[in-house]
């Protein structure tokens, strides 16, 4: 599915995240954020190397522009808030940027070798009282400064960033430039996608790993699965936030942001280079309180496969796996067969990687493997590695369809 490419140089996504709600609100037992005078530096691992790197930040769901300033990139190392080569990021040639409310901001180049998975450091001031966009799962750690302590991006050292954050907050691209065979797909799917479950830090989730074994199979074509992935993340549904009563989590709010039907433009279609998509959403369409019928998410699906077309992107269809909310006989079991049955049979898709296959437990009918899964649900490192093992890596590798321009 990944044709030859030329060799021109082209700006492609070597990382990005898919924003959710407001900092404000104190979503998946995340605490609530309103930054004053104060730096954050936001810690993230591109899958692929490039020449030069370029930010993008996100202000979708403020209800003012956000004013940033101060913004540097450099190396991290994954362990401390320092940060090496560290180099100050322009916009328009101006030091500052004013993200209008509902828009993102591209930055200016930065002459900045990137390699892959070596880790970036991304700081940027906000004066405030200030609110950010916000993912709120964010498998690294990453920095702030106290309030009233100013810019501090320059601050390679990171003594000023004496304190440690969990998500992302207004940071959710990073592009680079480059002139290598590159293939960029879009991940689209909830907390199966969004590294929960799996090891902090380690860039164990299916995305990160099927990244890795395709660059072993193909050293010649990079291949960057930018997780577009949201926590409690439908496909047809816009999850109100309110409070909600979890076994794990105790009482939460539940901002788990746009439907997937509303995000997709923005989360998809406008990444740099993105050449296809991977469809794995739908499942919390069925499961969760008030779920909708398999019509409806089939139907879903196929109105976002038709607008990939429309920006000539090629899709893979995921299966949905199994949950141990649905037992055999159960409507949502026969609902969730019933939308793999179309996956795999309706010739929508491009391609087809057999997720539910790939995990099940094949001394039941209802189950995941039982080393796969941390409770019944989401998966462990070694559920995720089966994810990304179910992808045919010659497949993606043939010319049968032209992934690259």
């Amino acid at each position: 599915m990944i044709a030859e490419a030329s060799t021109a140089a082209r700006w492609v996504t070597a990382w990005g995240t898919s924003m959710q709600c407001r900092s404000s609100e104190p979503a998946l037992g995340r605490p609530a954020r309103t930054f004053c005078d104060q730096t954050l530096r936001m810690v993230i691992a591109p899958q692929i190397a490039g020449d030069s790197v370029r930010l993008r930040f996100s202000n979708r769901f403020q209800n003012d522009d956000v004013e940033l300033d101060g913004i540097w990139v450099g190396s991290a190392d994954g362990e401390t808030a320092g940060a090496g080569d560290n180099r100050r990021v322009l916009f328009g040639s101006a030091d500052r940027v004013t993200v209008l409310r509902g828009a993102t901001a591209i930055s200016d180049p930065v002459d900045l070798a990137i390699r892959p998975w070596a880790r970036l450091a991304v700081s940027f001031h906000v004066g405030g009282p200030t609110t950010l966009d916000v993912h709120v799962g964010a498998s690294q750690v990453s920095f702030l400064t106290p309030e009233g302590t100013g810019a501090c991006g320059h601050d390679a050292a990171g003594t000023a960033f004496s304190d440690v954050v969990q998500s992302w907050y207004g940071l959710d691209g990073v592009d680079v430039l480059t002139t290598r065979p590159t293939t960029v797909l879009a991940a689209f799917g909830d907390s199966l996608t969004d590294n929960q479950g799996f090891t902090p830090g380690a860039e164990m989730g299916w995305t990160s790993q099927l990244s890795r074994r395709f660059a072993a199979h193909r050293p010649d074509i990079q291949l960057s699965v930018v997780n577009c992935g949201i926590g409690g993340g439908q496909l047809t549904r816009h999850w109100e936030p309110a409070w909600m009563d979890t076994d794990q989590l105790g009482r939460i709010w539940t901002a788990f942001g746009p439907s997937g039907a509303a995000r997709f433009d923005n989360d998809v279609i406008s990444r740099s280079g993105v050449d296809g998509l991977i469809m794995f959403l739908g499942g919390n369409d069925l499961a969760l309180e008030g779920g909708v019928s398999e019509n409806r998410v089939i139907a879903a699906m196929a109105g976002i496969v038709a607008r990939a077309r429309v920006s000539s992107l090629a899709v893979i269809g995921a299966t949905l796996p199994r949950r141990h909310i649905w037992p055999e006989g159960s409507d949502g079991a026969r609902a969730r067969e019933a939308v793999n049955h179309w996956i795999r049979t309706s010739d929508v898709f491009d391609d087809v990687v057999d997720f539910d296959a790939a995990t099940a437990d094949p001394k039941t009918t209802d189950l995941l493997r039982q080393e796969f899964t941390v409770d019944g649900t989401h998966y462990t490192d070694a559920g995720a590695t089966a994810l990304a093992d179910a992808f045919d890596l010659d497949c993606l590798a043939s010319a049968g369809r032209p992934w690259l321009p």
